[in-house]
């Protein structure tokens, strides 16, 4: 009668199922997932989708620093930030790990 496994600790990380930047001045300001001070990782995808898009990793990081949006991913346990780079709207893919306190970096595209 169970129903199935439950789902990584990573997932139950966000308190909310959204946190948008509410001040206009862009990034979030207030409340922020609890894991958005982690260390943050990258997939070797996502470094390759970097080099091709030009991102930098410094320019990644101030993609996430900047953040206008988090919400949850159609992906389980992954989130979407909504944010911007170079004049451009950018979509990052993270997955927070619980077991090792960090964000993963799974992608990132342009969506404008």
């Amino acid at each position: 009668m169970g129903s199935g496994p439950s789902p990584p600790a990573a997932c139950s990380l966000m308190s909310a199922p959204r946190f948008r930047d509410a001040s206009g001045l862009g990034g979030l300001f207030g409340q922020k997932p609890t894991w958005w001070k982690w260390q943050l990782t990258f997939t070797r995808h996502a470094e390759r989708r970097m080099t091709e898009r030009g991102v930098t990793e410094v320019g990644a990081r101030a993609m996430l620093r900047w953040a206008k949006v988090v919400r949850p991913s159609r992906v389980e346990c992954r989130f979407v930030v909504e944010t911007a780079h170079g004049g451009r709207s950018w979509e990052v893919v993270v997955e927070p790990d619980g077991q090792r306190e960090c964000v993963v970096v799974v992608t990132m595209c342009a969506t404008d």
